[in-house]
């Protein structure tokens, strides 16, 4: 692939994860989201260990397939608050909470 063609496609795997990411978050509820985050909760990681084994499995090749295209979760976190300014406070605004949601990220890639 050329660099052109290559970031190309790059960035549109990172707008459709977080397009995936953001339609979970707005079934389970802006409010509710708010609300974990107060308690100190993942975000993501309650998204990733609600999902049944089979939709683990599928979640976790999807994502390690990005990271073997160079796709980080801080790009995939970033877009998903630009795609969602509202989670933005929650995200960007909180001491450690968005490395710590790549902690989670980057565990649950590893899990088998």
């Amino acid at each position: 692939m050329t660099g052109f063609t290559a970031r190309a496609a790059r960035r549109f795997l990172i707008i459709k994860a977080a397009k995936e990411f953001k339609a979970e978050i707005q079934q389970a509820g802006l409010d509710n989201l708010k609300t974990l985050a107060d308690a100190g909760i993942s975000i993501l990681h309650t998204y990733l260990n609600g999902l049944s084994a089979p939709e683990k499995a599928r979640k976790r090749r999807e994502l390690n397939t990005l990271l073997q295209l160079g796709v980080t979760p801080d790009m995939i976190l970033t877009e998903l608050t630009r795609q969602m300014p509202a989670i933005a406070p929650i995200i960007d605004g909180r001491e450690g909470y968005k490395k710590g949601e790549i902690e989670k990220l980057t565990a649950f890639l590893k899990e088998s």
